[in-house]
Parts: C-alpha cells; sequence; structure tokens
C-alpha cells in the first residue's frame, strides 16, 4: 500500500515504517489507546518528526493530552520546554489553523509573570510550542501533601492575577488554569504557563473560577468566613454574579478593612488610605511678555525709522526744510603706499539646525503586591503596565496602593530604550 502521508512510499504491511518520510502505520492508534506503549510511540514521533529542530534531552511532564521535552534549540543551542499536544480517542484533534492563531496570538505577550511560546508548528500527528525553560516547581508539587499558609497564597494569586488580567485586557484568555500551570521558583516569583493557547473562546470569568479553585486547593480547607464568601462569590454559576474582573477577586481575598479598590480604567482613583503629598520638581517657567505688545514695538520701531530715512531724502532734494539728523560716520583713513585694499567681509547668515526629534523610550512596571501607577503626575492604571511610551528623559513615577508606602522612584529613559521595572516590592504599613 502507498504511504497514506506523503504518498510515495510502500508499506508492504502494517508493522514497517515508511521508507520516504518515517511513518508507522498504526502508531497513532497505539498513542490514542493509550499505556506505556502510547508513551513510547509519542517519543518515537516527536523524535521523527521534531529531531531536526530540537535536541530532546529528557521528558518533563507527561499527561493523557500533552507532554513537555526538555530540549535544545538546533538554531541557538538555547534550553526550551517543548510541548507537544498529541490527539487523544475521546477529543477530535486541534484544527491547524486556530492552533496557529492561538500560538501567534499567545507569543504576542509580554509580562514578568507568563511564559510565552516563541515557536509553534504542526505535523500530521502533533501541535507543538516552544517556550523558555524555567527550572521551576510547579504549583501543584509545592502544595502536594500539605497546604500554604494565607499571605504566601494572597502572593501566588496576585501575580497570576496579574497575568491573567493583563491578558483578559487584550483579548485573551488562560481557559484551563491549574496548578500545573503555575510555577514558582525558590524566591517566590511565579510564571503561568499557557496563557493565551485556549484555541476554543474562552470568557475572564472562567479564568476567574479557575483561579478560586487553585486557592481553594492552596489552602486546603483552612478557611476564614469572609474567604469561603469571597471564594463562593468567585466560582457562582452564573458568570455575572463572579467578580468584575480576577484582580477584584484577589483584593477582595485580603479582607473588609484592607482590600483595595483597583482602579478603573476610566479614571477612578481610590478613596481610602492615606495619601501623602509629594513634590515634584519642575523648572519654573520663563515669563513672557505679551505678544500684542511685542509686536506694537516693532511696528513703532519701523515706522520711527522710516520717517528718518524720509525726511533725510527730503532735505537733501532741497524739499522739507526740516533738517535730518545727523548721522556720524567714522573717518576714513586712506591706506599706506603699497596695501591692497581690503574689501568689507560678506556678511554670513547663520541659521539654527532643525531639532532633531528623538524616538521614544519604553518603561514596563510591576509592583507585589499590585498597585497604581502614576508617571509624571499622570494616572497610568493598575501595574503590570508594560511597554508604556515615553519620551526620552528623566520621568517620575509613582506606586499607591491602599495599606502600603507610597513607592516613589525616578528612571533615565533613553531613546529607543526599553527599561524593565519589575521586580519592585512595596512595603506594608504596620498597623
Amino acid at each position: 500500500m502507498t504511504c497514506p502521508r506523503c504518498s510515495i512510499g510502500l508499506l508492504p504491511d502494517d508493522t514497517h515504517r515508511c521508507p520516504v518520510c518515517g511513518l508507522v502505520p498504526g502508531s497513532m492508534a497505539v498513542v490514542r489507546a493509550g499505556g506505556d506503549a502510547a508513551v513510547a510511540a509519542v517519543d518515537d514521533i516527536v523524535a521523527r518528526e521534531l529531531g531536526a529542530q530540537f535536541r530532546i534531552e529528557r521528558a518533563l511532564k507527561r499527561g493523557p493530552a500533552s507532554h513537555v521535552f526538555l530540549v535544545r534549540d538546533a538554531e541557538d543551542g538555547r534550553a526550551a520546554a517543548l510541548k507537544v499536544i498529541v490527539p487523544r480517542r475521546d477529543m477530535p484533534p486541534v484544527p491547524a489553523a486556530r492552533f496557529r492563531d492561538a500560538a501567534r496570538s499567545a507569543a504576542g505577550l509580554d509580562h514578568p509573570h507568563i511564559v510565552r511560546p516563541y515557536r509553534h508548528g504542526v505535523t500530521d500527528a502533533l501541535r507543538w510550542y516552544a517556550m523558555e525553560y524555567v527550572p521551576a516547581r510547579s504549583l501543584a508539587e509545592v502544595i502536594a501533601g500539605r497546604p500554604l499558609d494565607v499571605s504566601r497564597t494572597w502572593h501566588i494569586a496576585q501575580q497570576v492575577a496579574s497575568a491573567l488580567d493583563y491578558a483578559h485586557r487584550r483579548g485573551l484568555a488562560h481557559g484551563a488554569l491549574t496548578p500545573r500551570d503555575v510555577l514558582l521558583d525558590d524566591g517566590g516569583w511565579v510564571r503561568v504557563l499557557d496563557v493565551g493557547m485556549a484555541p476554543a473562546p474562552v470568557s475572564p470569568a472562567a479564568d476567574q473560577y479557575a483561579l478560586a479553585l487553585v486557592v481553594r486547593e492552596c489552602l486546603t480547607g483552612v478557611v476564614s468566613p469572609h474567604v469561603g464568601e469571597v471564594l463562593a462569590r468567585a466560582m457562582a454559576p452564573r458568570p455575572v454574579d463572579r467578580f468584575s474582573g480576577v484582580l477584584d477577586f484577589v483584593a477582595a481575598l485580603t479582607g473588609p478593612e484592607t482590600a483595595p479598590r483597583p482602579l478603573g480604567f476610566a479614571g477612578r482613583a481610590p478613596e481610602r488610605g492615606p495619601r501623602p503629598r509629594v513634590l515634584l520638581i519642575e523648572p519654573e517657567p520663563v515669563p513672557r511678555r505679551p505678544r500684542r505688545f511685542y509686536r506694537a514695538g516693532i511696528a513703532l520701531a519701523l515706522a520711527m525709522a522710516a520717517g528718518v530715512l524720509w525726511l533725510g531724502w527730503e532735505k537733501r532734494d532741497g524739499g522739507s526744510a526740516v533738517p535730518a539728523p545727523a548721522i556720524r560716520t567714522p573717518p576714513v583713513t586712506a591706506p599706506p603706499p603699497g596695501d591692497a585694499v581690503v574689501a568689507a567681509p560678506t556678511p554670513i547668515r547663520l541659521t539654527r539646525p532643525p531639532a532633531r526629534s528623538l524616538a521614544p523610550g519604553y518603561l514596563s512596571v510591576n509592583a507585589l503586591p499590585w498597585a497604581v501607577l502614576s508617571v509624571d503626575g499622570r494616572l497610568i492604571g493598575n501595574t503590570p503596565q508594560i511597554k508604556l511610551r515615553l519620551p526620552a528623559g528623566v520621568h517620575r513615577f509613582r506606586l499607591v496602593r491602599d495599606g502600603f508606602r507610597p513607592y516613589d522612584a525616578a528612571v533615565a529613559l533613553k531613546s529607543g530604550e526599553t527599561v524593565r521595572l519589575t521586580s519592585i516590592t512595596l512595603d506594608p504599613i504596620s498597623q
């Protein structure tokens, strides 16, 4: 029989590999069947179809729908995590066009708590994408067998909510968030996997529900009545009964007395908490004379000069008897004999070169916990803020959140430069 993939190679029976493209007939049936044979079949397919692009070192995670491998990119040699989506018996394969659209959208995300794909592809048997390799444990591994304390849970939830909110504001979602998708390094920094990779439309309310499940799993029964009410609202059966966003949900977890009110993007500022005044040193404006007096003075001077010239002309021609004002001229001294007469130099007009417009710079700011950002006294919104377009120069920025000390700093931004300030930690105000 002819190979169903390449239509060139001849297969003597169902047990031999195609000599042209390497297809093993029946291998995908083995994958769909599951079991140890399926794992070996997946490894064989990945090595055959992606071996030219990646050097596979070892498997990092195996699941019923996907396998993750630690690989080395053949182009630049960097370490990467290669996620391979395999066919399942109970689900049709993801359409190739829909998968490519999702991967391209996810690759456009730029957030300090998101691990985004940088390469992706589709083969006859697989859908795959490569992303940055993060040497960290998953939240599922961290909470295995023991719950987390409340403060650490809030710290994790705030970072995850920051990543989800960033994606939601760009029309993307996670769609399948679990503790396995949340990575934590030794310093408590969170990175979220697979954000934006949902091939089917998913609402932000679904991500809020999933985040509430993650929080509940972290606490594992150690829940106060207030936290229980907040979780129940975030997991309400009807999406309209949940919080307006993941940031509102996480803010409500800290309690009614200390929960900050997130800034709405219509310009509503937080209403509670101390608001220390900040003195921004600005250059004093140079006083300017009224333009109408300036123009009138020029016109008067020109009129007086024209009158003097006219009177002098009339006097010379025997007209008016009004004497022209005497104009003193320096005496002309004849040059010594033999010296050349030097002509008066030609006046040179000096023109100011046109001002060159500098390219702007970009500023990314994130804080733990999230806060309200202002730059040069202008309200921006909730952090994180990614790649704010600002003119080159020194800019003052300020982070404010109820219950925490305001954070004020300045940053010098060069033309075309991107500055990332993504590790700011706010200090709580002691009660």
